[in-house]
């Protein structure tokens, strides 16, 4: 008892000394976040969640950012009477993200301030599910494990788009609770994902039906396995099965409008050669996991199970590059866990793991350099350096570059 008090002690000092950092400067904090980190406390990774909202606090979108359209929408709010916000929110089924900025503006707090609230809760959602996961790991185990995740998320459309990935994040903790924690349910986080992002319902089946399925090793491998022949497929089929498909109106006119015509990457992708490159750095990941999966398919477990059914549902939609990759931001940070699960606890081969690091590296890198003017302009400026400043600066909401 009196070791435990000890270390309780110890614990409480170290994330004393990290928020102490932060009163004066988030970059003081660091050192002392990344050694908690290492020593696997919970605190240390909400401090640092609190450092990457921060960074989002300062970001000056361009004009054309999903970001920067959030911030107007979120001026506009501030003098919307309820009667007219309820009437905007009649053609948005997916309404709870535009209730929170609602709610936001009303009680006069600031665009960036709201922004910062939506990046913090993502990040905590997918981190406290990774530390719900491997709090009993070792410490090699949590530390890789922790920056693979890290180098998994899609970062440009976690700053700058917000209400995808936070949808998203409530998918990861709805599949943790339902799959992995016993007596724990997840449909209440499905319902919210649902509220927030309407391409959260691709997840609902997997939620209704994973854990029902009989010989569930044997189905989710050969769904995966029959899933490649939809790289196939044309648009067209997809779009044909949705129309006959018994949905409600509203979610049958968005599956259309997703599948009608050229989505928002394949737009880029036919005017400009680097979108090219582009989506295919992004989707390089699928290739090595289709390759790690198929070389490894004797491994079972749940986790693996479920990373089969996600890429099952990626591959169904793999004509329509927008939902085929907005469904890998899921996919990818549970697969993650499965190659760390898999290379730590079972097998001691790395070669994949050191594979997909690099192309989670590569990737980052090419999402730096596209952001590299806004992350300039944002970042590179004293009043970044002290938490004071930080609030205080009176920079714009957006600006061309």
């Amino acid at each position: 008892m009196i070791m435990k008090l000890r270390i309780q002690k110890k614990i409480d000092v170290d994330t004393l000394a990290s928020g102490m950092a932060f009163l004066l400067s988030p970059f003081l904090a660091l050192p002392g976040i990344v050694f908690g980190i290492i020593k696997k406390q919970r605190t240390a990774l909400i401090l640092f969640t609190i450092f990457v909202a921060l960074i989002e606090y300062q970001l000056i979108p361009k004009t054309i950012d999903d970001l920067a359209r959030h911030y107007a929408l979120f001026e506009e709010m501030g003098d919307m009477s309820i009667k007219s916000f309820l009437n905007y929110l009649k053609t948005r089924p997916d309404f709870l993200f535009y209730w929170i900025m609602y709610m936001f503006a009303k009680m006069g707090l600031s665009a960036r301030l709201f922004a910062s609230f939506v990046v913090f809760l993502t990040l905590n959602n997918f981190f406290l599910v990774f530390y719900r996961f491997f709090k009993q790991s070792s410490v090699n185990l949590f530390s890789v494990g922790l920056l693979m995740l890290i180098f998994s998320f899609q970062w440009k459309l976690l700053l700058m788009g917000l209400r995808n990935y936070m949808a998203f994040s409530f998918v990861f903790l709805a599949f943790f609770n339902a799959f992995f924690e016993k007596g724990r349910k997840g449909y209440p986080y499905l319902i919210i994902a649902c509220f927030i992002h309407f391409s959260s319902i691709l997840f609902v089946p997997v939620y209704l039906v994973f854990n029902r399925i009989k010989k569930q090793d044997a189905v989710c491998l050969i769904l995966f396995i029959c899933s490649l022949g939809f790289v196939f497929i044309p648009k067209e089929f997809l779009l044909t099965a949705i129309a006959i498909l018994p949905l409600k109106g509203n979610i049958q006119e968005k599956a259309i409008g997703y599948l009608t015509g050229l989505d928002i990457i394949e737009e880029a992708m036919l005017e400009s050669k680097s979108a090219v490159v582009l989506y295919y750095i992004k989707i390089l990941w699928t290739y090595f996991a289709y390759v790690y999966l198929l070389i490894t398919y004797k491994r079972k477990s749940i986790l693996r199970n479920l990373v089969y059914v996600l890429l099952f549902i990626m591959n169904v939609f793999s004509a329509a590059p927008d939902i085929f990759t907005r469904i890998g931001y899921v996919a990818r940070p549970v697969l993650i866990f499965l190659i760390i699960y898999e290379c730590f606890r079972r097998h001691k081969n790395k070669l994949f793991l050191q594979l997909f690091f690099l192309v989670f590296l590569l990737y980052n890198f090419t999402i730096i350099y596209i952001l590299k003017d806004v992350l300039f302009n944002s970042l590179f400026d004293m009043n970044t350096l002290f938490t004071y400043s930080i609030f205080t600066e009176d920079a714009p909401l957006s600006e061309r570059y």
